[in-house]
């Protein structure tokens, strides 16, 4: 008989700089005009900031020229941190990957939130927007918080 297990939601490592939590990679509902988009996060503690990537899967291959995350608290923070990793090509459409960097306390509060997280976006003389559906929004939030609690506790 075989147990199945859980996909794991987070790993952690120490470092010379302190404990790296990786939150896994979510796919949240692609606007019109992508194919597909997922993000992942990380966040060293101790630190004030989060690392968020996105893979963005459409048929623009230009850089991303504005970011902001919507929701949450129904606020919108800007990203003035952010930059390109890479541009490629994926069948008829073009991936690419952003890293962007965000105040912890500004990700913590979208998270906590009830309206669902939204990644806007410009690329070329187009604006784009993907975000949660609120069932899924659910879900990943209350995941997501309970990682933020955990690492609150370790901390202590």
């Amino acid at each position: 008989m075989t147990i199945a297990q859980a996909a794991p939601r987070y790993f952690s490592r120490i470092t010379d700089t302190g404990t790296c939590y990786f939150f896994m990679p979510k796919s949240i509902k692609a606007g019109k005009g992508i194919k597909s988009f997922n993000y992942d996060m990380t966040y060293v503690v101790p630190g004030d900031s989060v690392v968020i990537n996105f893979t963005i899967i459409g048929k623009a291959a230009e850089k991303p020229s504005q970011l902001t995350l919507t929701g949450g608290n129904g606020s919108s923070i800007r990203c003035n941190d952010f930059s390109t990793l890479y541009v490629d090509i994926d069948g008829k459409n073009f991936e690419v990957r952003v890293t962007s960097r965000f105040h912890v306390t500004d990700v913590r509060a979208i998270f906590q939130g009830p309206q669902p997280l939204s990644f806007n976006f410009t690329q070329g003389t187009s604006s784009f927007s993907c975000g949660y559906t609120n069932s899924q929004w659910q879900k990943d939030r209350n995941e997501i918080n309970r990682i933020f609690q955990l690492i609150d506790i370790t901390q202590q």
